[in-house]
């Protein structure tokens, strides 16, 4: 029901509804094939007929299954589109509480389970309405064989949910065990680095995170397996009891409840039609319990969206001062760990502002407030004379341009216009990396095999290429030659300087402090040296 109300609300309902009722009719004409079938053995055939139900049959299965294809692919495209701009509309810290082994999962594991799950609806409808109509052709024969194939099913059916329910409760269990199989892939590919340097870290998150997640999803999975398959098998056992009884019994005691033989013959045929679409519902239960965990998990996707001041007007200003500004990370429990705060500091245009402090200190926390990827907790922002409220951060994120330490390519470089693409060339000159970069005529750039130092070079090509005004970059010379760091600080620093940009840098080489106008040493979320001037 959770699938048929999330297409309902998210798709076509007339295609949905055109979907169900030729499937009903689908299955209905299978039926009316059947007994039209068994006329012809009996001697009453009628040729038009079966081409006419057989045509019906094969156009109404066409359009159903189709149908079904186009509603299913807009729905798992409305889904993903659902995560994403819940995603990119979401507080940045929300994000990071949230998890991103729960949204991989999500993405992948939960849109590939409703895929199925949709695509299958055309078959739940066309097999119940097989089953329904052979119940009711097998009532118009003899109302006691059919009160007691319904009875049979009612039955099993209860017996086999009884079986099967545990499964629901496994499934979800294995949904869990995802994440943490998801968030352990995501340390693979975003840890390698550490795990070389680190064997005794490698060995034991691959012995107890990632093996033991494959164990519990395994044993989760062959728990799950072997309650379906005694429920398949009682299924099975329980309607070859019937048809053994209808072939054994009735025809010794049909005659007291005046069946004649022709009759429980077509009966049991009939039955052994409908077998094909008991065994289809059944299988397809599983898939239906998996999908219902996976649209609940992706209904329970509640990241809190941003606040946006609905304001087309973008903001300009020559220094940016932040007034007492504070923040306290807080977890998913609601407590508190880390704070930084209270801090006063002014980010000028024409201006090199260097914030240094020891690890942990806080450095990229407080670029994460300055930029607006954070809301401060306490404080002002003053952009001129404008106040820069909690709903505006999206504004004064349109005023810097930020190369963060783990700095992220895109594969495509979106140039505004023609004098971007020079304006590119030439700082991938300054920067040395012009011979290392291939762009296509697309603007797609392939970045493969550079050095991490040179991916800080091309993502600050990039940025520079934007011109917002003020530039933050995030330990940026740490991965960088000695040379090259040297020119950085005395050569390319000086330039960004006279073209009036506004330069935020966070740093440990103290031996090139003196490139800065201004220094704000950072330790434990607090300010040590304030608006202190090199000297």
């Amino acid at each position: 029901m959770d699938l048929i109300r999330f297409l309902f609300n998210n798709t076509s309902r007339r295609l949905l509804l055109l979907t169900i009722t030729t499937g009903i009719v689908n299955g209905v004409l299978s039926t009316l094939l059947l007994r039209n079938i068994n006329e012809t053995i009996s001697g009453n055939s009628n040729s038009v007929i079966f081409l006419l139900l057989l045509v019906l049959s094969i156009f109404t299965y066409i359009i159903s299954s189709f149908s079904m294809a186009w509603l299913s692919e807009v729905s798992i495209y409305s889904i993903r589109k659902k995560i994403i701009s819940t995603i990119l509309k979401a507080e940045y810290r929300e994000i990071e509480l949230f998890g991103n082994e729960k949204l991989y999962t999500s993405l992948t594991q939960d849109v590939g389970n409703l895929s199925v799950a949709i695509s299958s609806i055309p078959n739940i409808v066309i097999n119940i309405s097989i089953l329904v109509s052979c119940l009711l052709y097998i009532f118009w024969l003899s109302k006691y064989i059919a009160l007691a194939l319904g009875l049979t099913l009612i039955f099993g059916v209860g017996v086999y949910f009884f079986i099967n329910n545990p499964t629901y409760i496994l499934f979800s269990r294995n949904r869990d065990n995802y994440n943490d199989l998801f968030k352990y892939y995501d340390s693979v590919i975003y840890g390698i680095k550490e795990y070389k340097h680190d064997a005794q870290t490698e060995a034991t998150n691959y012995n107890e995170n990632f093996i033991t997640s494959l164990n519990d999803i395994k044993q989760t999975n062959l728990k799950a397996h072997v309650l379906i398959s005694l429920g398949e098998a009682w299924g099975k056992m329980a309607l070859f009891i019937l048809l053994g009884a209808i072939g054994y019994l009735l025809p010794s005691y049909g005659v007291s409840l005046n069946i004649p033989k022709e009759t429980i013959v077509t009966s049991i045929i009939v039955t052994i039609f409908s077998l094909g679409s008991i065994y289809t519902l059944v299988g397809i239960f599983p898939i239906l319990h998996r999908a219902s965990i996976s649209y609940k998990r992706v209904q329970s996707i509640k990241i809190k969206e941003e606040l946006k001041q609905h304001d087309p007007m973008s903001i300009c200003c020559d220094e940016i001062y932040y007034n007492n500004v504070e923040y306290t990370y807080v977890d998913q429990d609601d407590k508190k760990s880390f704070h930084i705060g209270p801090i006063s500091l002014k980010i000028k245009k024409g201006e090199i502002l260097l914030i240094g402090g020891g690890n942990g200190s806080g450095k990229t926390t407080l670029i994460k407030l300055l930029t607006g990827i954070y809301a401060i907790d306490f404080g002002d922002i003053l952009c001129g004379n404008n106040s820069i409220e909690s709903d505006m951060k999206h504004r004064l994120r349109e005023l810097f341009t930020v190369v963060w330490n783990d700095c992220f390519i895109f594969d495509y470089i979106y140039f505004k216009k023609h004098s971007d693409i020079e304006k590119f060339n030439y700082w991938l000159d300054i920067l040395d990396i012009k011979k290392s970069i291939l762009i296509d005529k697309d603007n797609r750039i392939n970045h493969s095999g550079l050095s991490t130092g040179q991916i800080k070079r091309l993502a600050l090509a990039i940025a520079l290429v934007k011109e917002t005004g003020f530039l933050v970059l995030d330990e940026w010379a740490a991965e960088q030659s000695p040379d090259f760091k040297k020119k950085f600080y005395t050569d390319i620093l000086p330039d960004l300087k006279s073209r009036n940009m506004g330069v935020v840098i966070v740093s440990h080489d103290d031996a090139y402090y003196k490139v800065a106008d201004r220094i704000h040493i950072i330790s434990d979320g607090s300010m040590l040296h304030n608006n202190q001037y090199y000297s």
